[in-house]
């Protein structure tokens, strides 16, 4: 296993007002002075691989994933396919063995709806985002790589019952992008979440909670975006934090997971230092893995 670096930590992809000032150079030399191995590619990247392969020589980092917006409810399932293969070639050409992302047609983590409570989605919209999933994971494995769905927040597969549903659902080719604070804040536990789904995890992000920040979230009734503005996620380590990872990370290291780790939290940069809590994050989960 090789711990990497979500930018996020340093410039949020949803909100781009949150560590604008942030420079790409000063992200990824944070990241190598701290320690870690490699990252995901954030909004701040160049476009092109030759220009993404210059800049990760200069500060000795790998790629490990770039987000992908699937659209399986709200575009043709062709339209979704072609823009995956093409994706999933520019990461294949940077190193990169996973492809993670959600559904975001029908989703609601990026409007002012508020995050609980929570609807269900409708057969027909499951049925296609299955459907798409199937077709999108062959496609994958046809090139050499596995498709890692991550469950989101604010999306129609948030809860540990919604994952359970879309694994059982889908071809075993349907790999899952593991999240401990989205498992968290939807109300379920990492713990459990890993073990069951334990054969189906990809890629993994690492994050945590602050359990006064949910209360605040529900009172306020605050959509997603407004939860990480007032601090709803931080690193493992964080005295701050909710979840047990000392427990998931002894589960981990007992599982045959052998991908990335990815220390993410997305916090205001004005209000939690980047370097000082990528740091932290680094430095709790390298003295336990």
């Amino acid at each position: 296993m090789k711990i990497a670096a979500a930018p996020i930590i340093w410039s949020n992809d949803d909100m781009h007002d949150l560590g604008a000032h942030i420079s790409l150079n000063q992200c990824l030399s944070d990241m190598q002075r701290i320690g870690y191995q490699g990252c995901e590619i954030g909004h701040k990247f160049p476009s092109a691989v030759d220009d993404i392969e210059a800049v990760m020589q200069e500060y000795q980092l790998e790629i490990c994933n770039q987000w992908f917006s699937f659209c399986f409810t709200t575009q043709p399932l062709s339209d979704n396919l072609d823009r995956l293969t093409s994706h999933a070639k520019k990461l294949k050409s940077l190193g990169a063995k996973v492809v993670g992302g959600a559904e975001v047609g029908n989703s609601w983590h990026q409007t002012d709806r508020p995050l609980f409570p929570k609807t269900s989605a409708s057969m027909e919209h499951w049925m296609k985002l299955c459907k798409g999933l199937n077709e999108a994971a062959k496609i994958l494995e046809d090139m050499g790589m596995r498709l890692a769905y991550h469950p989101h927040m604010g999306s129609m597969v948030q809860s540990d019952r919604e994952v359970s549903r879309l694994m059982e659902s889908t071809a075993e080719g349907v790999g899952l992008n593991y999240d401990s604070g989205h498992c968290y804040l939807s109300g379920g536990d990492p713990v459990a979440l890993f073990r069951y789904t334990e054969s189906r995890i990809k890629h993994i992000h690492l994050k945590d909670v602050r359990q006064s920040i949910i209360k605040k979230v529900m009172d306020e009734r605050m959509d997603f975006l407004d939860a990480v503005r007032a601090g709803i996620f931080t690193v493992p380590g964080d005295p701050e934090g909710s979840i047990d990872f000392d427990t998931l990370i002894l589960q981990i290291k007992e599982s045959q997971y052998s991908g990335w780790i990815v220390v993410e939290a997305e916090q205001d940069p004005a209000q939690a230092d980047p370097y000082s809590y990528a740091k932290m994050g680094y430095e709790y989960l390298s003295t336990r893995l």
